[in-house]
């Protein structure tokens, strides 16, 4: 594992002030969402997740606009949007999970790493990290289990109510060196997709 993963020295830790916003803003944008990281960088990441629909580009506010209009959204249904952020690839889903699910988190790592946070209005959350098309760690960031932790999760406030969405992108970072800035998350269009659940299941 050692290998596979970026290592920060101490002062560049991410912390979980660094995510304050996830957690103490009232912005409805971030009620639920899925943020997954991909490496390597491919040259059309969206193939694998068997996409029935290009929408075109959209802010997170407009897709969750958009989807209202889908049949079968959350069920049957997912809308998806995919940018690129430093050397990975990134899945946005407002209001969706796809990319949390172990098979479909695992088929995105294959020769490479992916990472995911998930979490939604029912405060049902999820942190998944994939290597080489192997699913290495996934817990709850709320109910946590330290279990097989990972050494990047060490004095992270995991279990603990107004922290677990915030040390979930903490962690992300520290594994993947990559920060998810609110304004680029939530204030930039990119291209948006509806994909199929059927395929993928837990």
């Amino acid at each position: 594992m050692a290998r596979d993963t970026p290592r920060l020295t101490p002062p560049e830790m991410p912390d979980v002030d660094d995510y304050d916003w996830v957690e103490h803003t009232r912005d409805t944008r971030l009620n639920a969402l899925s943020i997954t990281l991909v490496t390597p960088i491919r040259p059309d990441p969206i193939a694998i997740l068997h996409p029935i629909k290009e929408l075109g580009a959209f802010t997170v506010e407009e897709l969750l606009d958009r989807s209202l209009g889908i049949d079968d959204y959350g069920w049957r249904k997912i809308v998806i949007a995919v940018d690129e952020l430093g050397d990975w690839t990134v899945i946005v889903e407002p209001n969706g999970y796809l990319t949390s699910f172990p098979r479909t988190l695992e088929a995105l790592s294959d020769g490479g790493r992916a990472g995911n946070v998930y979490w939604n209005v029912n405060a049902v959350m999820s942190f998944g990290w994939a290597v080489d098309g192997r699913l290495v760690r996934q817990f709850d960031p709320l109910l946590y289990d330290s279990e097989g932790a990972l050494p990047e999760e060490r004095d992270l406030p995991f279990g603990r109510p107004g922290a677990p969405q915030a040390a979930a992108l903490a962690l992300l970072e520290r594994l993947t060196g990559t920060r998810v800035d609110r304004d680029w998350l939530l204030e930039r269009a990119r291209p948006a997709y509806v994909v199929p659940v059927a395929d993928w299941g837990k």
